[in-house]
């Protein structure tokens, strides 16, 4: 299909007709659904609410079905003969038509991909290609914008772009991803960052200044609400006791190492003081292994992986909220604390210090460093006055800057100015 009549058929639209959007998400295989991070399925579904059809497709799916707010779409499996030929088609193109690059198999998975993101804006008569990570393998679906005309917007994450060099964090280190990532965000009609940091390093990536925008994330500030701190330690079996608590994989670039030895300082000053952990990940045998050194068993809770439906009395039954995160294009876990009126302890890195306003709605550490870590948590507990205030300014921050609803309404603002852009 050329873009002239990709334009022609979206003209033909009634005004009644809802934007038909192909999201390129990562998929889950484990539970089957339209994607792999339930921030997403949450952002399919309030986009489906301000009236957008979503569409999306997924390799772990056998039929066409709906998975919660989208349309899944499956890719074929690799004996159907017309899908392979027609993979086999993107991957004999080019590089300046598709953004492939690596090994024959590495090509033909993508190929598969694109294969079937194109038959679907075809098929399916979508108006919109929306990447909110830059998947697959970083070309966010620019070869299918170029093949199909429909207009791509790109939103880069945080893991998708930004980088860590001393724990060797980050895709685009990989000189092959870097690659298709810049190819991708030339190409992108609009590309948006959930913070200035991932906007400053599209800009590195080559990315024209005139598409690229910052995007603020939101949270559902009804949901994530100040609580009754010691009815929540009550119900999940907390002691009463000063708590800090972190949400988040137990990986690297989560900071999380800093948490052994900064834990060990703040019980120096407050014994009776409690980090409760909430999470899964590679380094969770190290950091269980660090507390017994240090002496910190009884001080340092690891809860496992959390229901998401549990997650705001957790909120409820903490002091104070640590996110030690060396690379962080936003937070999500970081917003529900604000909305639910903890004081904030962050990393002064990547993309915290545009949702923690450093003395106003809580504290900066400098990346990395558990003793000032440390230091500004003794300093919020200690406090709980101060604390409260803190916690307070977070909160109406969140209502008036950080509601889902206004995220969904900047992000819808970003298609309209690409739907404008390929008109």
């Amino acid at each position: 299909m050329s873009i002239a009549e990709a334009a022609r058929i979206a003209d033909q639209r009634t005004a009644t007709d809802s934007l038909r959007v192909l999201a390129l998400a990562p998929p889950d295989p484990g539970a089957g659904e339209s994607a792999a991070y339930t921030f997403l399925q949450e952002e399919f579904a309030a986009l489906a609410r301000a009236g957008l059809e979503i569409h999306t497709i997924s390799p772990y799916v056998g039929s066409q079905r709906r998975l919660g707010a989208a349309v899944v779409h499956p890719v074929p499996r690799s004996r159907r003969c017309i899908h392979t030929l027609r993979a086999f088609g993107w991957w004999a193109k080019p590089f300046r038509d598709t953004g492939l690059c690596g090994g024959p198999v590495e090509r033909l998975f993508y190929s598969r991909l694109f294969a079937t993101a194109a038959a679907v804006v075809k098929q399916a008569r979508i108006d919109l290609i929306y990447a909110p990570f830059a998947w697959p393998g970083g070309t966010a679906g620019a070869a299918v914008r170029r093949e199909c005309g429909a207009p791509l917007v790109v939103s880069l994450r945080g893991c998708d772009a930004l980088v860590e060099p001393s724990i060797s964090f980050g895709e685009t280190l990989d000189p092959g991803y870097r690659r298709r990532l810049a190819f991708a965000l030339k190409t992108a009609d609009q590309v948006v960052g959930v913070s200035r940091a991932l906007v400053e390093r599209a800009l590195q990536l080559g990315c024209p200044p005139e598409k690229v925008s910052v995007c603020l994330k939101g949270v559902d500030h009804k949901r994530f609400v100040p609580g009754d701190r010691q009815a929540a330690r009550a119900e999940l079996g907390l002691p009463n006791r000063p708590t800090a608590l972190f949400v988040g994989g137990l990986e690297p670039y989560k900071g999380v190492a800093a948490f052994p030895p900064a834990w060990k300082i703040v019980c120096d000053r407050i014994p009776d003081a409690q980090l409760v952990l909430c999470g899964d990940g590679r380094q969770c045998p190290l950091l269980q292994q660090e507390v017994r050194d240090r002496g910190l068993d009884g001080r340092v809770r690891f809860l496992g992986r959390i229901p998401r439906d549990k997650m705001p009395r957790y909120f409820h039954a903490a002091d104070v909220f640590v996110f030690p995160s060396l690379a962080e294009g936003s937070g999500n876990a970081l917003l529900e604390a604000a909305a639910s009126g903890l004081p904030l302890v962050g990393a002064d890195a990547a993309g915290i210090p545009d949702y923690l306003e450093d003395g106003a709605t809580g504290l900066l550490f400098r990346k990395g460093d558990a003793a000032d870590m440390a230091a500004k948590v003794v300093s919020i507990v200690q406090n709980p006055t101060w604390a409260g205030q803190l916690g307070r300014a977070a909160r109406r921050r969140v209502e008036l800057q950080f509601r889902y609803e206004q995220m969904i309404d900047r992000l819808t603002a970003v298609f309209q100015r690409a739907l404008s852009r390929k008109r």
